[in-house]
Parts: C-alpha cells; sequence; structure tokens
C-alpha cells in the first residue's frame, strides 16, 4: 500500500485509543492495591464471569511492550495470568 492509498486515523480514533490505553493502564495497576483486591473480593466480583474474562483480555498487559508502562505491581504479572487462568478453569464452564 502507497501513501496515497493509505488511511491515517482520526484524530477523534487516537484520542479514543489513547483514553483506553490509559484506562485499561490505571485498571491494571489498581489491582496492585490490596484494598481495593479486598472490595472486589467481598463483593463476589472476582469469581464473576464477565469479570474473569475482562481479567483475561487485560492479559496483553503481560506482554513486553505494554508490561513497561505498569509502575504499581503485587502480584507478578506472569503469576496473575496463571490465577486467571486457573479462575477461567474453574468458573466458566
Amino acid at each position: 500500500m502507497d501513501a496515497a492509498t493509505s488511511v491515517e486515523p482520526s484524530q477523534e480514533a487516537l484520542a479514543a485509543n489513547r483514553r483506553r490505553f490509559e484506562f485499561e493502564l490505571e485498571f491494571v495497576q489498581s489491582l496492585a492495591n490490596p484494598h481495593y483486591l479486598q472490595s472486589l473480593a467481598q463483593q463476589n466480583i472476582l469469581v464473576d464471569s464477565s469479570f474473569v474474562l475482562y481479567l483475561k483480555y487485560l492479559l496483553y498487559w503481560t506482554e513486553p511492550e505494554y508490561s513497561r508502562f505498569v509502575v504499581y505491581v503485587l502480584i507478578p504479572l506472569l503469576r496473575l495470568k496463571k490465577e486467571i487462568i486457573v479462575s477461567l478453569n474453574l468458573y466458566i464452564s
């Protein structure tokens, strides 16, 4: 594809992608807060199948190109990845 036929993303699309990136990064880092995790556990959110699927989606943060942005980590990302997979096997059949 040459420069004349390539499509540049719109400013709105770029802004939306940036907001999504920032939101998901903030959420992933919030999982390092033990009080937040306790709150999620008390509300049974950690065993909700939709939440577990969302955590599975967020596993892309374990890839080096994204994990370099994560500052606050309580559980090492690879261990979290293993726990999410175990949770998926337990709660989603």
